[in-house]
Protein backbone atom coordinates (compact mmCIF):
# COMPACT_ATOMS: atom_id res chain seq x y z
CA UNK A 1 0.00 0.00 0.00
CA UNK A 2 2.97 2.39 0.94
CA UNK A 3 3.96 1.75 -2.77
CA UNK A 4 1.09 3.15 -4.81
CA UNK A 5 0.31 6.79 -5.13
CA UNK A 6 -1.96 8.73 -2.38
CA UNK A 7 -5.52 7.93 -3.29
CA UNK A 8 -5.09 5.26 -5.49
CA UNK A 9 -6.37 1.69 -4.54
CA UNK A 10 -6.02 -1.75 -5.56
CA UNK A 11 -9.16 -3.06 -6.90
CA UNK A 12 -9.87 -6.29 -8.52
CA UNK A 13 -11.05 -6.45 -12.44
CA UNK A 14 -14.04 -7.52 -11.64
CA UNK A 15 -14.54 -5.27 -9.30
CA UNK A 16 -13.97 -2.30 -11.57
CA UNK A 17 -15.51 -3.58 -14.42
CA UNK A 18 -18.52 -6.43 -13.47
CA UNK A 19 -19.36 -7.69 -17.33
CA UNK A 20 -16.83 -10.00 -17.81
CA UNK A 21 -17.67 -12.99 -20.69
CA UNK A 22 -15.68 -15.74 -21.40
CA UNK A 23 -16.10 -17.03 -25.44
CA UNK A 24 -17.48 -19.56 -26.47
CA UNK A 25 -16.87 -21.82 -30.23
CA UNK A 26 -20.35 -22.70 -31.86
CA UNK A 27 -20.14 -26.56 -33.15
CA UNK A 28 -17.95 -26.72 -35.69
CA UNK A 29 -20.14 -29.52 -37.11
CA UNK A 30 -22.50 -27.20 -38.32
CA UNK A 31 -21.22 -25.95 -41.20
CA UNK A 32 -23.77 -23.30 -41.36
CA UNK A 33 -22.53 -21.94 -37.99
CA UNK A 34 -19.71 -20.05 -39.72
CA UNK A 35 -18.13 -17.81 -42.93
CA UNK A 36 -21.20 -15.09 -42.55
CA UNK A 37 -20.87 -11.31 -41.24
CA UNK A 38 -20.55 -11.74 -37.58
CA UNK A 39 -16.43 -11.75 -36.22
CA UNK A 40 -14.89 -14.61 -34.18
CA UNK A 41 -12.12 -13.38 -32.53
CA UNK A 42 -9.22 -15.58 -31.82
CA UNK A 43 -5.56 -15.55 -30.16
CA UNK A 44 -4.21 -14.80 -34.00
CA UNK A 45 -6.53 -12.16 -34.50
CA UNK A 46 -5.02 -10.11 -31.54
CA UNK A 47 -1.36 -10.85 -32.23
CA UNK A 48 -1.61 -8.42 -34.99
CA UNK A 49 -2.65 -5.07 -33.27
CA UNK A 50 -4.34 -3.43 -30.35
CA UNK A 51 -7.31 -2.44 -32.43
CA UNK A 52 -9.49 -6.09 -34.25
CA UNK A 53 -10.47 -5.13 -37.74
CA UNK A 54 -10.79 -7.91 -38.97
CA UNK A 55 -10.66 -11.89 -38.12
CA UNK A 56 -9.75 -14.93 -39.62
CA UNK A 57 -12.88 -16.53 -39.09
CA UNK A 58 -16.43 -15.19 -38.84
CA UNK A 59 -20.08 -16.73 -37.51
CA UNK A 60 -23.28 -16.75 -39.29
CA UNK A 61 -26.02 -15.81 -37.63
CA UNK A 62 -27.44 -18.78 -36.26
CA UNK A 63 -24.68 -19.35 -35.23
CA UNK A 64 -23.82 -16.57 -33.41
CA UNK A 65 -27.73 -16.64 -32.36
CA UNK A 66 -26.64 -20.08 -30.44
CA UNK A 67 -24.88 -18.72 -27.76
CA UNK A 68 -26.53 -15.49 -27.54
CA UNK A 69 -24.87 -14.70 -24.00
CA UNK A 70 -21.57 -14.39 -26.07
CA UNK A 71 -21.79 -11.43 -27.84
CA UNK A 72 -19.63 -8.40 -26.94
CA UNK A 73 -19.66 -4.46 -28.41
CA UNK A 74 -17.20 -2.64 -30.16
CA UNK A 75 -15.08 -0.94 -27.48
CA UNK A 76 -14.77 -4.14 -25.46
CA UNK A 77 -11.43 -5.77 -24.13
CA UNK A 78 -10.65 -9.09 -25.34
CA UNK A 79 -7.40 -10.74 -23.32
CA UNK A 80 -5.95 -14.07 -24.12
CA UNK A 81 -6.17 -16.30 -21.16
CA UNK A 82 -5.23 -19.78 -22.37
CA UNK A 83 -1.87 -21.33 -24.05
CA UNK A 84 -0.74 -17.65 -25.20
CA UNK A 85 -1.83 -15.57 -22.02
CA UNK A 86 -2.00 -11.74 -21.78
CA UNK A 87 -2.31 -10.48 -25.36
CA UNK A 88 -4.90 -7.57 -25.22
CA UNK A 89 -6.93 -6.16 -28.27
CA UNK A 90 -9.61 -4.44 -28.37
CA UNK A 91 -12.96 -4.82 -30.88
CA UNK A 92 -14.88 -2.10 -33.48
CA UNK A 93 -17.65 -3.76 -33.92
CA UNK A 94 -20.60 -6.25 -32.39
CA UNK A 95 -18.17 -9.93 -31.66
CA UNK A 96 -18.04 -12.60 -30.31
CA UNK A 97 -14.84 -14.77 -29.32
CA UNK A 98 -13.77 -18.24 -28.83
CA UNK A 99 -13.38 -20.36 -25.31
CA UNK A 100 -9.53 -18.82 -25.24
CA UNK A 101 -10.54 -15.31 -24.48
CA UNK A 102 -12.13 -13.31 -21.52
CA UNK A 103 -13.59 -9.86 -22.57
CA UNK A 104 -14.12 -6.91 -20.78
CA UNK A 105 -17.60 -4.69 -21.34
CA UNK A 106 -16.63 -1.33 -20.13
CA UNK A 107 -19.01 0.14 -18.36
CA UNK A 108 -17.61 3.49 -17.41
CA UNK A 109 -15.63 4.61 -21.06
CA UNK A 110 -13.05 5.73 -18.98
CA UNK A 111 -11.91 2.45 -17.48
CA UNK A 112 -11.07 1.45 -21.14
CA UNK A 113 -7.70 2.40 -22.18
CA UNK A 114 -6.64 2.44 -18.32
CA UNK A 115 -7.30 -1.30 -18.19
CA UNK A 116 -6.32 -1.79 -21.61
CA UNK A 117 -2.72 -0.81 -20.35
CA UNK A 118 -2.45 -1.92 -16.69
CA UNK A 119 -3.52 -5.99 -18.07
CA UNK A 120 -0.94 -5.37 -20.64
CA UNK A 121 1.92 -4.45 -17.62
CA UNK A 122 0.59 -7.01 -15.21
CA UNK A 123 1.11 -9.51 -17.51
CA UNK A 124 4.83 -8.15 -18.59
CA UNK A 125 5.54 -8.43 -15.39
CA UNK A 126 3.80 -11.82 -14.37
CA UNK A 127 2.84 -15.19 -15.94
CA UNK A 128 -0.40 -14.72 -13.86
CA UNK A 129 -1.81 -17.93 -15.38
CA UNK A 130 -1.25 -21.28 -13.69
CA UNK A 131 0.63 -23.81 -15.35
CA UNK A 132 -1.56 -26.55 -17.09
CA UNK A 133 -0.89 -29.88 -18.13
CA UNK A 134 -0.09 -28.66 -21.90
CA UNK A 135 -0.85 -25.05 -22.06
CA UNK A 136 -0.30 -21.70 -19.42
CA UNK A 137 -4.15 -20.91 -18.13
CA UNK A 138 -6.12 -18.64 -16.34
CA UNK A 139 -10.06 -19.02 -16.26
CA UNK A 140 -12.43 -16.47 -15.57
CA UNK A 141 -12.31 -16.48 -11.72
CA UNK A 142 -8.42 -16.46 -12.08
CA UNK A 143 -8.67 -13.24 -14.44
CA UNK A 144 -12.06 -11.53 -12.69
CA UNK A 145 -9.50 -11.26 -9.29
CA UNK A 146 -6.23 -10.07 -10.54
CA UNK A 147 -5.59 -7.10 -8.29
CA UNK A 148 -4.63 -4.00 -10.48
CA UNK A 149 -3.67 -0.58 -8.61
CA UNK A 150 -6.70 1.90 -9.57
CA UNK A 151 -6.33 5.99 -9.71
CA UNK A 152 -9.43 8.32 -8.26
CA UNK A 153 -12.01 9.09 -11.15
CA UNK A 154 -10.38 12.32 -12.03
CA UNK A 155 -7.26 10.74 -12.88
CA UNK A 156 -8.75 8.37 -14.80
CA UNK A 157 -11.24 10.47 -16.63
CA UNK A 158 -7.45 12.78 -17.26
CA UNK A 159 -5.74 9.92 -18.39
CA UNK A 160 -8.84 8.79 -20.67
CA UNK A 161 -8.76 12.69 -22.37
CA UNK A 162 -5.05 12.37 -23.13
CA UNK A 163 -4.64 8.92 -24.81
CA UNK A 164 -8.04 9.05 -26.41
CA UNK A 165 -6.75 10.76 -29.84
CA UNK A 166 -3.69 8.31 -29.79
CA UNK A 167 -6.02 5.05 -29.77
CA UNK A 168 -8.21 6.83 -32.36
CA UNK A 169 -5.15 7.56 -34.81
CA UNK A 170 -4.01 3.90 -34.19
CA UNK A 171 -7.60 2.70 -34.66
CA UNK A 172 -7.72 4.30 -37.95
CA UNK A 173 -4.58 3.30 -38.88
CA UNK A 174 -5.62 -0.40 -38.42
CA UNK A 175 -8.64 0.51 -40.79
CA UNK A 176 -6.45 2.14 -43.56
CA UNK A 177 -3.89 -0.69 -43.21
CA UNK A 178 -7.32 -3.17 -43.86
CA UNK A 179 -7.89 -1.16 -46.88
CA UNK A 180 -4.98 -1.71 -48.06
CA UNK A 181 -4.78 -5.39 -47.93
CA UNK A 182 -8.61 -6.19 -49.51
CA UNK A 183 -7.26 -4.09 -52.11
CA UNK A 184 -4.00 -5.77 -53.06
CA UNK A 185 -6.12 -9.30 -52.77
CA UNK A 186 -8.54 -8.06 -55.61
CA UNK A 187 -5.62 -6.18 -57.69
CA UNK A 188 -2.81 -9.04 -57.64
CA UNK A 189 -4.71 -11.64 -59.42
CA UNK A 190 -5.81 -9.08 -62.28
CA UNK A 191 -2.07 -7.55 -62.34
CA UNK A 192 -0.68 -11.47 -62.46
CA UNK A 193 -3.09 -11.80 -65.81
CA UNK A 194 -2.28 -9.13 -67.06
CA UNK A 195 -6.05 -7.51 -67.02
CA UNK A 196 -4.54 -4.68 -65.64
CA UNK A 197 -0.83 -3.14 -65.93
CA UNK A 198 1.00 -0.68 -64.12
CA UNK A 199 2.35 2.49 -65.03
CA UNK A 200 5.93 3.64 -64.25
Amino acid sequence: KDKIPFNWETKKISDIESNIITGKTPSTSKRKYYDGNIPFVTIDDIRKAPYIVSTNKTLSKSGAESQKKKYIPNDSLCVTCIATVGLVGITTEFSQTNQQINSIVCENKNNLYFLFSSIENYFKYSSGAKDGNIFKNMNKDDFSNIYLVYPPLDILKKYYDVVSPLFNKMKLCEFENKQFEDMKKKLTPLLLYGQIKMED
